[in-house]
């Protein structure tokens, strides 16, 4: 059997032990060539849309996961755990949201917390109204009545 141009190509190329060749569909081609010719202005590290991009494309619903005790860098928390009130410009965010939320987009957001909650959490939500404000559903769900919730469900099935 004649091998693809492309098989002819990959024969020439040393593959070492820790490394392997992949075949992927060609509709995948521009998801791989992105990361080696770089990204536009709305993409960050990999290649991920940022929260403003995704906001300003969605049509119904945006869900954000929240399931860490902390998240770091944190300007506000730090400020916070100094004295300080916390709080920090977060217009470009509430601009976005506003403005998927002005569209009919419905935005939640679900924050998974430990018990007993940490100063992070307690931060968090005292600077929550902003995300209110901003048009967001929010909810907080304890660590293990989720894992409650969610060992219940799987044995159902």
């Amino acid at each position: 059997m004649a091998l693809a141009p492309f098989q002819r190509d990959l024969a020439s190329v040393a593959i070492a032990d820790d490394e392997a060749v992949i075949w992927l569909p060609a509709r995948m081609r521009q998801v791989i060539e992105d990361p080696l010719s770089g990204f536009d202005d709305e993409r960050q590290g990999h290649g991920e849309a940022t929260v403003r991009s995704l906001l300003a494309r969605a049509s119904r619903s945006a869900a954000h996961l929240e399931m860490r005790d902390s998240y770091s860098p944190s300007p506000g928390y730090d400020d916070w755990k100094a004295g300080g009130d916390g709080r920090t410009d977060r217009s470009p965010w509430v601009s976005a949201a506003q403005d998927a939320v002005g569209r009919g987009v419905r935005a939640r957001r679900a924050r998974v917390v430990s018990e007993p909650v940490s100063d992070y959490t307690r931060w968090l939500h005292m600077v929550t109204d902003v995300n209110l404000k901003a048009g967001e559903e929010v909810r907080w769900l304890p660590r293990q009545r989720g894992l409650r919730c969610f060992r219940r469900r799987c044995r159902r099935r």
